[in-house]
């Protein structure tokens, strides 16, 4: 399985945390904060987009963000709760 960052840019998130939600119950996503999540998932990231409702087939007054598959290379200071879930995801 996979590891994907996620951004939701449109204001407010509400709409697209949802579909998150809905699409990606815990265990398999992480709050980084109100618009950036953690998601672990089998599929590509055009389908989390879709799932998610970012994926322009609203137009461009429909929900806005990005996906982007991680390579398991990671950096920086964080919660050590986010380094934790990225190594449960990656052994998976």
């Amino acid at each position: 399985m996979a590891v994907f960052a996620v951004h939701i840019s449109e204001d407010p998130p509400d709409e697209t945390v949802e579909n998150l939600k809905k699409h990606y119950p815990k265990p398999d996503h992480y709050k980084l904060s109100k618009r950036a999540y953690l998601i672990h998932s089998d599929s590509i990231a055009e389908t989390l987009a879709e799932n998610l409702g970012i994926d322009g087939e609203s137009g461009q007054d429909g929900p806005t963000g990005v996906v982007f598959k991680l390579n398991a290379a990671y950096s920086g200071f964080e919660n050590r709760a986010v380094w934790e879930w990225l190594s449960k995801a990656e052994k998976k």
